[in-house]
């Protein structure tokens, strides 16, 4: 099971994620990283783990508010030797040709049946199924047509991201059923190593987070563990 930072910027900063209320997001101020700035947060992730994937969310692309795609660019430029996973909303697919980068399309963003339906490459991208509230958020009509859905999924619930409330399991696993050969991963409520635990169990392949990294509740020790217990696992 792989452990993904997350990294949401709006107006050029990281700031924490709180239940999906974006207007009242503050810049990162954490026991890991007290600098707000995206390049700052990164390093403090690679200082507590050597990551090799880390999840960016431009906020503004997201909510049509202008874009951070400069910024993105220069992370990219920076950390040659890492993957990010780019949700930038409608201009996510405009990422795909960078190197290290594959864009996330959330379901918020209005996209329909027809259009996975229509996307040639179907590894080229990561769908984000977009919850509030265990609502999907956007057309009803994606969860009855999982066979369009592309390898990787990510189960996002926006009412527990930074909520320290713990995943939803029965909910994350009434999507894997729908689907169960995709790779899901599941974003929003994982607290500490006894959840990620408990995911695990599930089958889910990873886990994407960053309030518990910051309020250190999740450690470097936590961290090696996963990753040893990854490498014994066959495939």
């Amino acid at each position: 099971m792989r452990i993904i930072p997350v990294i949401d910027i709006l107006n050029g900063q990281a700031v924490h994620a709180r239940k999906g209320e974006r207007n009242l997001y503050q810049p990162v101020n954490s026991p890991l990283c007290p600098d707000p700035r995206p390049s700052a947060v990164i390093n403090s992730y690679l200082l507590l783990f050597p990551f090799d994937t880390f999840y960016l969310a431009d906020l503004n692309a997201i909510m049509d508010k202008g874009d951070n795609r400069r910024l993105i660019q220069e992370l990219l430029r920076d950390h040659p030797e890492r993957h990010f996973w780019i949700d930038a909303g409608r201009q996510s697919m405009a990422y795909a040709q960078l190197h290290g980068a594959l864009p996330v399309t959330g379901t918020e963003t209005g996209i329909t049946v027809y259009d996975l339906k229509t996307r040639r490459d179907k590894n080229g991208y990561i769908l984000s199924l977009d919850f509030m509230n265990g609502d999907l958020i956007g057309d009803p009509e994606l969860l009855a047509h999982s066979e369009y859905w592309p390898e990787r999924i990510i189960i996002m619930s926006l009412n527990k991201v930074g909520s320290r409330s713990g995943p939803d399991l029965e909910f994350v696993a009434s999507i894997q059923t729908l689907v169960p050969d995709r790779q899901f991963y599941i974003a929003g409520g994982v607290r500490d190593r006894n959840d990620l635990a408990r995911l695990a169990e599930t089958g889910i392949h990873g886990a994407l987070v960053a309030s518990a990294l910051h309020e250190q509740s999740l450690v470097h020790n936590d961290l090696v563990d996963y990753e040893n217990q990854a490498k014994k696992t066959p495939g």
